[in-house]
Parts: structure tokens; sequence; C-alpha cells
């Protein structure tokens, strides 16, 4: 209870629109608890009470519509069509096991309960347990057939890696064991290339209470997104000839 009240602290300090958790250890009867700490319905996969468990936390404030939601059996994926802002997109959240033959399997259950929004703007977000470079951490030999099944994941919906599309030459981790040996960037953003372009910033930051970092998304409409001109003002000359106007400017 007392780590739930920080990092509910913490979320909301932070402001932001949809939030994923993972490893939430949630279950029915303390669902309505946490939806009245976090001041609005809280989408759900219930795991068990000592492990799995994934949840999307919707801003209070935030004017959006849940239109369907999609699980796993396991508590490891969660599913939600909105429509935010007269615009429909399916978010994902995804906790992927640690065993790389349950890696596979648990992928091509993915590409599956996907199927129905293959068509539209999609933003997956969790944990993958596996890295995609090798970069600070093991070899990624071991998991090549993993990864094989992430980039089918990618290629069916037309997804892309959001950090690594906006940060192709950096090098940050989104995991680290206890003595900082080995580390890895095993959390992602899988989001729809025709979102990239509005997609603004992808960062990798410090979030209490894990091993794990915490990574954002930014995204701006297209409308917004545009370049605002230099404004033009004109002054109204007539009002140089209002005695009250002159004396209060005055």
């Amino acid at each position: 209870m007392i780590k739930r009240h920080s990092i509910f602290r913490w979320l909301h300090k932070q402001i932001k629109d949809v939030i994923f958790l993972l490893e939430m250890y949630s279950s029915n009867i303390t669902a309505k608890i946490w939806e009245n700490e976090w001041g609005r319905k809280v989408l759900y996969n219930h795991g068990t009470c000592h492990s799995k468990g994934v949840m999307i936390l919707l801003n209070p404030k935030l004017d959006c519509q849940i239109k369907e939601e999609v699980r796993d059996e396991n508590g490891r994926f969660l599913g939600a069509r909105i429509t935010l802002d007269d615009v429909q997109i399916v978010l994902a959240n995804v906790y992927a096991p640690n065993d790389t033959t349950h890696q596979v399997l648990f992928l091509k259950e993915i590409q599956k309960l996907l199927s129905n929004f293959a068509q539209e703007k999609i933003i997956i977000d969790g944990d993958f347990n596996c890295a995609l470079s090798p970069n600070g951490g093991n070899p990624t030999s071991k998991k090549l057939p993993v990864i094989k099944e992430i980039d089918n994941l990618c290629h069916l919906y037309g997804l892309c890696d959001i950090w690594r599309f906006l940060n192709p030459t950096a090098k940050q981790f989104t995991w680290r064991n206890k003595f900082f040996k080995v580390q890895c960037r095993l959390d992602y953003f899988l989001v729809s290339k025709q979102l990239s372009s509005i997609t603004t910033s992808c960062d990798i930051f410090f979030a209490p209470n894990t091993d794990h970092s915490a990574i954002q998304i930014h995204l701006l409409s297209d409308d917004l997104k545009q370049q605002r001109r230099p404004g033009f003002w004109k002054f109204n000359s007539s009002l140089l000839e209002d005695k009250q106007y002159i004396s209060n400017l005055r």
C-alpha cells in the first residue's frame, strides 16, 4: 500500500495523459480502491498477487472515450481502443515473459490479439524482456527468435521503435542489474509509422520503486505541429481623437 501511494503521488505530479504500468499485482478486490485513489476508471488485466498484472491509467482530466478492451489470459497484455479529440487510437501495454520459448509464443499471441486493429493508429508500450541490440548487455544471439517475432509484429502493423527512430546514435538503458555490470534497453514504445511524424520526443528517465527506468513519448496533432507565422497588430488610429482614452493612457 505504501509503495502504491508513493507511485500514485509521483504519477500525479508527472501530468501525463496516458500511463502504462507493469507488475501491479492487482485484483478484482483492489481495483475499485485503486480507481478511487487515481480519480478515474482504470483499465486492468490482473495477474496474481505476486506476479504479472498490467494497467493503463488515463488522466482524470482527459476527455476521451473507451471503445473496446482486449486482454490475454495471463495478465501480460492489455489493449484498448480509445477516442481522443475525435481521433481513434489503440493503446497496448505489454509485459513479456523472461523465457525465450514463452516470449515467442506470447508475441505470436499479441499478433493475433491485435488483428482487429490492423489498419488503426497503434501505440504499444511495455517491458519486452529482450534487448534489440547487444550494447551494454548480454549478446542478443540467444534472443534471435524473440527479436524475429518483434520484427514480425512491427511489420504486420506498421510499427517502429520510436526511441531508436528519434535517437539513432544514442546509447541509453532502461534496466540494469544490481551491480550495473549488465545494462539493457528492455522497455520501449512501438508506434504506428503514421504517428512517428507527430512524435516530438521519446525520453528515458528515472522512476521510483523499480529497477527499470520510465520512458515517455510526446505526440502533437498535425494542427498543433504546424509552425505559426508571426502575428500582425494594427493600432486603431481613431483612438487618438478620443480625449478620455488619451487621458487614461497618459
